[in-house]
């Protein structure tokens, strides 16, 4: 589990030191254009061919692209869309391809039951400006390690969606994958694969921190009492220490006090042992 080391200083009095400058030039640029879907994998549920159902203002659509958006890019869609990467992790694939987390789907946990959770290989040219995708890993937990019901939880593979989770960080080390997440918030291990092994929540004062959307926080719950971290407070950036031997997670919010607000000007970041689990 996940255990609170350090407070990481955010704003408040501290004078900022200002730092050394350092020219860049920008290289190369290569990109994923924004209306790129995916199939779902062939066990799905017949429900995940159209994405994007519960998006609608009016309620649930399930008619493919009836909500014109300025964008062109139409709701409900026909397949998986590739949104938007929250992560990058420090350590390439052996092939050298770099793995990268999509987030949760369309914004929340309402709206995002239907967006299938994965992670992805990607190989960029920055030559041609092309990313390729290698390979899109679908997250799925069909051990039943997640210990409370999933929007598919009645089906054999037990895809994960934005309505479990929301992924935000992402590191690999060895043959495990971790990540960071925002509804627990809770830290997860899976296999290379997208097999889901572990989930470990977080312990702070040997007390579980909770965001209001924890699957055991209830209607009614009172802030900084019944859930300390606010919403999409929870794990945002996670970093790998250079010997692979800690994971530093990085809260986007601070905590809550008891009568509910901000317990100061800092974030918290913790530290867990990836071989050891703790």
């Amino acid at each position: 589990m996940l255990r609170s080391m350090l407070c990481l200083l955010l704003f408040g009095s501290t004078a900022l030191h200002a730092q050394d400058m350092v020219p860049a030039t920008l290289a190369g640029h290569a990109y994923v254009p924004a209306h790129t879907m995916a199939a779902p994998p062939a066990d799905a549920p017949r429900d995940l061919w159209v994405s994007g159902k519960f998006t609608m203002p009016s309620g649930r659509n399930d008619v493919p692209g009836s909500w014109r958006r300025p964008t062109g890019v139409n709701l409900p869609m026909v397949g998986q869309p590739f949104q938007g990467i929250s992560a990058y992790a420090a350590d390439r694939a052996k092939d050298g391809a770099i793995y990268g987390l999509i987030d949760n789907g369309f914004g929340s946990k309402v709206n995002s039951p239907d967006a299938m959770l994965s992670f992805v290989r990607l190989a960029p040219d920055f030559e041609t400006g092309v990313v390729d995708v290698l390979d899109r890993i679908w997250l799925r937990d069909p051990d039943r390690v997640v210990p409370f019901r999933l929007s598919y939880d009645d089906s054999a593979a037990r895809y994960l969606t934005g309505g479990d989770f929301d992924l935000e960080s992402l590191q690999i080390v060895g043959d495990t994958v971790w990540i960071g997440e925002e509804f627990g918030p809770y830290l997860l291990s899976a296999t290379l694969e997208g097999r889901i092994t572990g989930l470990y929540p977080t312990i702070f004062e040997e007390k579980e921190l909770r965001s209001p959307d924890h699957p055991r926080v209830r209607a009614g719950a009172v802030a900084g009492v019944d859930f300390t971290v606010p919403r999409s407070g929870g794990y945002e950036g996670m970093a790998l220490a250079p010997a692979g031997d800690r994971l530093w997670a990085m809260l986007e919010k601070p905590l809550m006090a008891e009568d509910g607000a901000p317990e100061g000007a800092f974030l918290r970041v913790l530290a867990f042992d990836p071989v050891a689990r703790d």
